[in-house]
């Protein structure tokens, strides 16, 4: 890990911000996170963190795990580092294994949306969007196709839950950042 000590101070040297990505419980070393100083001390160099939350929980326990994001702004607040938030509509492995069930379902954006208002309520004054094209995981928040002109085998499918516009989620993400923008 002193090698990200090194790039840290190198960067920062030629006047370079940088935003670190941590495990989601960096701030007490949970469960996701090896317990090294030097974590903190990296973090402490940077300028902004951003924790990766996809994964972390589900549509049942999101309400145990937001938390977690006020305690992680505030310590962010107290040492002068800024915090971003990391939201995610939902998950699925079903590209890459079709007889897999849907891990996390996007429930029509009420999952994404749950995530963004906890982060502003939270404090957050800016979140990143996992992910805006990734598909193998059906993460991806682009504007999508309900019908695809031809057909191929092995055609990556993102589950876009009927009765919603194709470009539901932009228009989510659109909204928080008008909303981080007040």
């Amino acid at each position: 890990m002193d090698e990200a000590g090194i790039i840290i101070d190198g960067l920062k040297e030629r006047g370079y911000s940088v935003m670190l990505g941590v495990p989601t419980y960096w701030r007490e070393y949970g469960s996701d996170t090896r317990k090294d100083e030097r974590l903190h001390e990296y973090i402490l160099k940077s300028d902004i963190i951003l924790p990766w939350y996809v994964g972390r929980f589900t549509n049942e326990d999101f309400d145990e795990f937001k938390s977690v994001i006020p305690g992680d702004v505030k310590w962010c607040r107290e040492h002068g580092i800024g915090f971003a938030g990391d939201v995610w509509p939902g998950f699925s492995w079903n590209n890459m294994n079709p007889k897999a069930d849907d891990q996390v379902p996007r429930k029509g954006g009420e999952f994404i949306q749950r995530q963004i208002d906890a982060c502003i309520e939270a404090g957050c004054k800016s979140i990143y969007v996992s992910m805006f094209d990734e598909v193998n995981e059906s993460t991806c928040i682009f504007k999508i196709a309900r019908e695809v002109p031809v057909p191929r085998p092995g055609a990556v499918v993102v589950p876009l839950e009927d009765g919603i516009p194709s470009d539901t989620y932009l228009k989510i993400a659109g909204d928080a950042a008008g909303k981080l923008k007040k």
